[in-house]
């Protein structure tokens, strides 16, 4: 039994976590709860990415041209080969037998050619539709978040997303394995966005965003595994069977999770929360009754319903400003970092160098942007990254040869997608603080819907756009979104020397110190 009397009282669930956390050092298990939680984020970062290194185009040799037509014809490189069947129309598909050393899903569909637009349009489509179910999985994740909990979706999201990694192991049809990608999308981001709000109400508020910087890191080790499976296996089947062990072992900790007890006082289900409270506390050697632990419960007027919601923001223009910067940013954001991140193998000379070195050089930029939010703040963060971006964008225009299949693009893509991801990181933790409490999950979520939005056209602008037009009419439109990020990142005030807002009121009060000054 507790002996602080200061802890037999009625307390928030804010201030029982605080308590809990940091009145002793956490327990191993509880260690063990939150870092099972984050292992997750690295299954999510793998679903995502390893649809890319399944796309790797054949290699000289990889095909048998079998028909008299081929006497004439010279197809000793992917080039030729492509040339030769959709621009010369000297060849069809039924002269050429594919035996690629690497079976990849872009060589067992024939979606490798540039030039075939009918087929880049669908290797784009299998790289968006993840992002389109994402956007399904937010919205149902609106309603499960704060109506089932966040253990279910949890485990539900998790269930899904192993069942089509099962399931891809034996596809070998295009239509089967966009469904699948599809259900992923919707079960990776209902899950993934669960384990984020689940960590974070776990953790009291000076520790949360260290978790945020460690989550992306754990996050970023997707590369990693993804450059592995594509290295060491040479057959897509194979990858999805490593992808679905991986994830069995990545998921089996959040079997131990315990329910957030904020989400059982949202139900106002106090008994629930006391013996959550009395779960957590005891997986930190710290041992109450359950009579002890006395839960402050929410006022019933803070509840609001959606239309609620969107009433004020319209009724109150700051936050309706802010909120539609940020769905800007969200927007830039996806549809540029994932944008390049499918298409490492364009951009760089080895796909697997190129995740190699996002995943290392990730990691180690998103640690940096939590310790320079927290030295020169939020703002001045993001317009760094993203001017660092917008000059890498427009110096990708160019092409200059450096050697040995590196081009000044190369070098500039991997800057800029490590500006982008300090971008990312900021625009998590830079939302969470803009929006006031009364809307917060609405702005998460309307938020979250474009960035997946962008996730989604992402391919279709680097695929499709980027070769039926020259690469600077791709590269162009995202400077312009960037540029337009700049600008309205000057217009958001800076949030880290400042109280969190909890009504739109305190929007529009905290807007009076807002400076244009850098």
């Amino acid at each position: 039994m507790g002996e602080d009397t200061g802890k037999l009282a009625e307390q928030t669930v804010e201030k029982w976590i605080e308590d809990i956390t940091t009145s002793k050092k956490p327990s191993p298990f509880f260690l063990f709860m939150l870092l099972g939680a984050a292992l997750s984020w690295s299954s999510s970062g793998t679903t995502v990415f390893i649809a890319a290194v399944q796309g790797v185009d054949p290699e000289p040799g990889d095909w048998i041209c079998h028909t008299e037509r081929c006497g004439n014809v010279t197809v000793n490189t992917t080039e030729q080969l492509c040339e030769s069947i959709f621009d010369k129309k000297e060849l069809t598909w039924d002269d050429i037998i594919l035996k690629p050393k690497r079976k990849t899903y872009t060589t067992d569909f024939k979606l490798f050619c540039k030039q075939d637009t009918h087929g880049q349009t669908r290797l784009s489509i299998l790289h968006g539709i993840l992002f389109i179910g994402g956007i399904f999985g937010l919205v149902a994740g609106a309603y499960v978040y704060d109506n089932i909990g966040r253990k279910r979706p949890i485990i539900f999201g998790n269930c899904a997303n192993l069942m089509c990694l099962f399931f891809g192991i034996f596809c070998t049809n295009y239509w089967m394995l966009l469904v699948l990608r599809f259900i992923q999308g919707l079960g990776d981001i209902l899950a993934a966005t669960a384990v984020f709000v689940w960590a974070m109400e776990l953790l009291p508020s000076p520790y949360r965003p260290l978790m945020t910087g460690f989550y992306f890191c754990i996050w970023t080790t997707g590369y990693g595994m993804v450059a592995a499976f594509g290295y060491l296996i040479h057959n897509w089947h194979y990858q999805y069977l490593a992808c679905t062990l991986y994830s069995i072992v990545m998921y089996v900790p959040m079997i131990f999770i315990v329910e957030s007890p904020r989400f059982y006082i949202l139900k106002n289900d106090t008994d629930n929360a006391r013996l959550a409270i009395q779960r957590i506390a005891k997986m930190n050697g710290i041992t109450y009754e359950l009579e002890e632990v006395r839960v402050a419960t929410l006022p019933q007027d803070r509840s609001q319903s959606l239309l609620q919601q969107l009433r004020e923001l319209i009724k109150y223009p700051t936050l309706s400003m802010e909120t539609l910067i940020l769905l800007e940013l969200w927007f830039y954001v996806g549809i540029a970092y994932f944008g390049f991140n499918f298409c490492w193998s364009r951009l760089v000379p080895d796909i697997y160098i190129g995740y190699l070195l996002a995943f290392g050089g990730e990691c180690f930029t998103y640690i940096l942007s939590i310790y320079l939010a927290r030295k020169s703040g939020r703002r001045r963060m993001m317009l760094a990254a993203q001017m660092v971006t917008t000059v890498c964008l427009v110096l990708s225009m160019f092409n200059v040869e450096i050697g040995n299949g590196w081009t000044l693009e190369s070098l500039c893509s991997i800057v800029g997608v490590l500006a982008l991801a300090i971008t990312r990181s900021l625009s998590f933790l830079y939302t969470g603080e803009l929006a006031p409490t009364s809307h917060r999950g609405m702005v998460y979520a309307i938020c979250s819907v474009s960035g997946r939005v962008g996730s989604s056209v992402s391919p279709f602008v680097f695929n499709n756009l980027y070769y039926m037009a020259h690469k600077s009419v791709a590269l162009g439109i995202l400077f312009f979104l960037g540029v337009v990020g700049i600008v309205g990142t000057l217009f958001l005030v800076e949030t880290a020397d400042r109280t969190i807002p909890e009504v739109p009121q305190d929007v529009r009060e905290r807007r009076k110190f807002h400076t244009f000054r850098i």
